[in-house]
């Protein structure tokens, strides 16, 4: 992950606090705050790296699902949308992942951009299934709220977006500006889709203010 502002010290301490565990762990956060990035470190950053990581459960099959994670990390992506039925069955996995040794347990990693709190007391998401995912909490910040990493950003996504380009491609002083100003409603994947598209439409060594108010 990139960025040092003080918004994201709680996330990188988290990662590293539960990366090793065998607790559930629920990613909260914006749609392009890096959930799913997160759930990557948490996984290679423990005892699991070298076991599977999974981000489509069979909640239909829950041997073949067990089987087929092996002691590692089932990942669900934004775990507010699955239907009643699809509750039930994460509920079941959950509870038979419980009845497995700790050292072989699989470990259930969710994330939801809503707020299931919220959900479960309109009874749209069960309140038990949400006492299970949530003993584990991380909430990434929006980029709004993360200090001067739009200017690390900005600069890591131009570098990447092309390497067989001049490294020297930077932004202008007011280019940073701008974007630092900017509300990123996407949050960090607008701002890396903006990145890439300006690296294809300009070959620049310098991307200016006015190419990114054109954009």
């Amino acid at each position: 992950m990139i960025g040092r502002s003080p918004a994201m010290q709680p996330v990188y301490r988290a990662v590293a606090r539960y990366a090793s565990g065998n607790l559930p762990v629920l990613i909260r956060g914006d749609v392009g705050t890096g959930k799913d990035l997160v759930a990557r470190l948490i996984h290679e950053g423990g005892t699991r790296k070298d076991r599977p990581f999974i981000r489509e459960a069979n909640f239909e099959n829950l041997s073949l699902t067990l089987q087929k994670v092996n002691g590692g990390d089932i990942y669900i992506d934004e775990v507010s949308s699955l239907s009643p039925q699809q509750q039930d069955g994460l509920l079941q996995l959950m509870i038979e992942c419980e009845n497995i040794p700790s050292a072989q347990r699989p470990r259930v990693i969710s994330a939801t951009r809503k707020d299931l709190r919220r959900l479960a007391q309109a009874d749209v998401f069960r309140d038990d299934l949400l006492f299970r995912l949530n003993v584990a909490e991380i909430q990434i910040p929006p980029l709004s709220e993360r200090s001067r990493d739009t200017y690390e950003l900005a600069e890591v996504f131009l570098s990447n977006a092309d390497a067989s380009k001049s490294q020297s491609r930077r932004f202008s002083t007011e280019a940073m500006d701008m974007l630092h100003k900017h509300m990123w409603r996407g949050n960090v994947r607008e701002l890396e889709n903006l990145v890439r598209r300006l690296a294809v439409l300009y070959s620049d060594d310098v991307i200016t203010a006015e190419m990114v108010v054109t954009e």
